[in-house]
């Protein structure tokens, strides 16, 4: 199974989440954290547009981390920073509303 996999493969470190899953094309489907936690079947979910399907984000923040203690790893949060594929670049004095 992936688990196993991943355990024999002992990572320092898990990357949650990674790249332009966490970017998306914009801010309605960049990842968004706050979204993520909360029982799974009330998560709203998201579009990813990075990679065009639709996500339900039951594998959330708290998931993430569990995940990487599983694999006795550190986690290494990724938080989206205003950098969207193909976007205009959210100024710092407007991050407030995505930290």
């Amino acid at each position: 199974d992936i688990f196993e996999a991943m355990s024999r493969m002992r990572p320092g470190f898990v990357r949650m989440p990674g790249g332009n899953y966490l970017e998306g094309t914009g801010m309605r489907t960049r990842w968004d954290w706050k979204a993520t936690v909360g029982l799974p079947a009330s998560r709203p979910g998201h579009y990813n547009s990075a990679w065009g399907y639709w996500t339900t984000d039951a594998l959330g923040l708290y998931e993430l981390l569990l995940l990487a203690e599983a694999l006795r790893s550190e986690p290494q949060l990724s938080v989206y920073t205003g950098y969207s594929i193909g976007a205009k670049y959210v100024p710092l004095n407007d991050s407030a509303r995505f930290v």
